[in-house]
């Protein structure tokens, strides 16, 4: 139903009743108690003439809002200078309204406005009775106060304005499709209620307690509502949970591969429900107690098409909208709508989302890591500066294009250029977790206009969860196809080196210990920490980091951590592997070389056993590789065709 027929129908089809207020049943314009008389004295003559008119009502919250028929507008009249605004909601979840605070709402002798019931019909023919109320008007173009009261019998405070005022023969004249509001909503949520939702999908948050605190569920979730049974997907933070119990019954994962999935009962919302989830993380399955709660106040209806499908990462999520919109979520709490090329601004129903635009390009790429996805979706062109200087890449194309002048090195991410970014028309600043020691940078970008997203790879445990992220570029610059296609060919090795390894593990063999490591300048041992991607790296490919017994007692978040040489000795001497990280220090070439950093290595196993090795230097910023560096960690362990090693490289024997 096109804009201008809504609104023909709207003013056809209500009869404008008068406000039922509490202890007065007589009509708005000629109600002459206490409080409208107050109303009056503030309100002053009405600033139009008496008359029928579609008036825009504007609230301070996306959750109240009137119904989806009237296009943000309702019915003003302007009867003997008072003015009342005919406002019918999406739905029956509001009983009251108080011209005023919540807190005189419920005080005793409070005036309230109760609601009429009306039938609105939707452009799909379906109709639905939803409660309507008749709201006194002090001003026009100005807040006022409007609290409100729902089903959960809980007072809400806020700040309405109504504006714009149009006649009703003016609004006759509207020419169809025309709107002047520039945000239109899309999936635009509504407060819902258990028993008043219909059939259909929802987002939800949800809350995790219990455990010991580590585990976390995706938040918010999918609700599903069919024939008046409601159904949450439940998303682990861990791929280890084999089944959950619920109320009695045993439910087991939806899924086979990446973090585990299930889709459970929901029995409430605002309540806590306590489940049980099995985990095998440990060394015998353990049954732990968990309380879910489901938030009621943020349930909200969705236009949903579909979500990205993440395996294994889960720093990230990207849910997509009718009319091409996406929801990119980013686990530190941030939320952007990415809007289509010439679509209208949306913001989803999101609170305060930022907003990227496509297409997107000449891109400030502050994230050297992600500089490899660029290279792999053949997306360079997109981007228009970097914070990465040409010889400090290993990257061949990126440095061509740098060199070339195709991407311009704007000096490091904490001190960029910014004249330059903008001279370029840069339209996303695309930053890694470092700049959170630099908020300043990131706050000035945003006050030049420019949306920034932190990309948080580097917080991924699951080495495929840190490749995975070549799904987000992919949906960012338009390359979904391409990006999902690589990414299938890369898991298609990891799974072939699986496969392999399930049948030898009923040799019943103890796996071969890896130590990853280098020696710093000031002699201490740099060692990544236990759970970290290279150790899931180095157990995915078939062997057991050796040094997952040390302790961290930093509270930073780094991946890596120094010990001293009398710690590493203890935890590596017996490694049967050792792999030299060579990305800081410097190419090794030789064992010879291994020795000038400590001659103790002489003591180790694998240096006795002729099993030591070194990275390539660019075996990190190829963030595309880490399916490969896993096929080398397979073959160096499994001492299978080591002669196609591609990243990392055995010592030689001599000097």
């Amino acid at each position: 139903m096109t804009i201008k027929n809504k609104l023909t129908a709207l003013l056809g089809a209500i009869t404008v009743a008068a406000v039922a207020i509490t202890g007065c049943g007589k009509a708005p314009a000629t109600t002459t108690d206490t409080n409208t008389e107050q109303i009056a004295q503030e309100r002053g003559d009405a600033p139009i003439p008496d008359g029928t008119y579609l008036a825009a009502f504007d609230t301070d919250s996306s959750m109240f809002h009137v119904n989806e028929t009237c296009d943000g507008k309702g019915i003003l009249t302007v009867e003997n200078g008072y003015m009342t605004i005919h406002l019918v909601m999406p739905s029956k979840n509001v009983l009251n309204l108080y011209s005023g605070l919540a807190e005189d709402a419920q005080k005793e002798g409070a005036e309230l406005i109760e609601p009429t019931t009306e039938t609105v019909t939707y452009s799909d023919g379906l109709e639905e009775e939803v409660f309507a109320f008749d709201v006194p008007v002090p001003y026009l173009d100005q807040e006022f106060d409007l609290a409100l009261i729902g089903k959960k019998e809980k007072w809400y405070d806020h700040k309405v304005k109504v504006s714009n005022p149009e006649s009703a023969d003016a609004a006759e004249e509207t020419q169809s499709g025309e709107n002047s509001t520039d945000l239109v909503t899309v999936g635009e949520p509504d407060i819902i209620l258990m028993d008043e939702s219909a059939d259909g999908e929802y987002l939800i948050d949800v809350t995790l307690t219990g455990g010991s605190g580590k585990a976390t569920i995706e938040s918010p979730t999918k609700l599903v509502v069919k024939d008046g049974a409601y159904t949450a997907t439940i998303t682990w933070s861990s791929p280890h949970y084999d089944y959950m119990i619920v109320d009695g019954t045993k439910y087991e994962p939806v899924n086979t591969e990446g973090n585990s999935v299930f889709e459970i009962p929901v029995s409430a919302l605002d309540t806590d429900i306590t489940v049980i989830a099995d985990t095998t993380a440990m060394s015998t399955p353990h049954e732990i107690e968990y309380v879910l709660n489901f938030q009621s106040n943020t349930l909200k209806s969705s236009n949903l098409t579909g979500e990205l499908d993440l395996r294994y990462a889960d720093q990230f999520s990207v849910v997509f909208y009718e009319g091409g919109y996406a929801h990119i979520h980013i686990a530190d709490g941030a939320d952007y709508v990415l809007v289509p090329e010439g679509a209208a601004d949306s913001d989803l129903g999101l609170k305060n989302p930022v907003l990227i635009h496509q297409p997107v390009d000449n891109i400030y790429l502050a994230a050297s890591s992600a500089m490899d996805f660029f290279v792999t979706l053949n997306s360079l062109d997109s981007l228009g500066t970097c914070s990465t200087s040409s010889e400090d890449y290993t990257i061949a194309e990126a440095r061509s294009a740098i060199e070339a002048g195709d991407i311009k090195y704007v000096g490091k991410y904490s001190a960029p250029d910014y004249e330059t970014i903008l001279s370029t028309g840069c339209n996303l600043a695309v930053e890694s977790t470092m700049i959170t020691h630099s908020p300043d940078i990131k706050e000035q970008l945003e006050g030049l206009g420019i949306p920034v997203l932190v990309e948080h790879s580097s917080y991924e445990s699951s080495p495929m969860g840190r490749l995975e992220w070549i799904k987000l570029y992919g949906v960012l610059l338009g390359e979904q196809a391409a990006a999902q296609d690589f990414f299938s060919r890369e898991e298609a090795k990891i799974l072939e080196i699986q496969d392999d390894l399930a049948k030898e593990t009923a040799t019943g063999l103890d796996k071969p210990t890896v130590a990853f490591f280098y020696v710093s300048t000031n002699g201490y041992v740099n060692v990544r920490k236990p759970g970290d991607y290279i150790s899931a790296m180095i157990e995915t490919a078939g062997g057991e980091y050796a040094l997952s017994d040390i302790t961290d007692d930093t509270e930073n978040a780094l991946s890596t951590m120094n010990i001293d040489w009398e710690e590493f000795y203890k935890q590596a001497i017996n490694a049967d592997i050792i792999i030299y990280n060579t990305t800081t220090t410097g190419d090794l070439y030789s064992k010879q070389d291994l020795l000038e950093k400590n001659p103790l290595f002489a003591d180790f196993k694998a240096y006795q056993e002729d099993r030591v090795y070194c990275t390539s230097a660019d075996m990190f910023q190829k963030s595309s590789s880490m399916a490969d560096v896993i096929v080398d960690m397979y073959r160096v362990i499994n001492q299978k065709e080591e002669d196609k090693l591609s990243y990392i490289y055995k010592l030689e024997t001599g000097n």
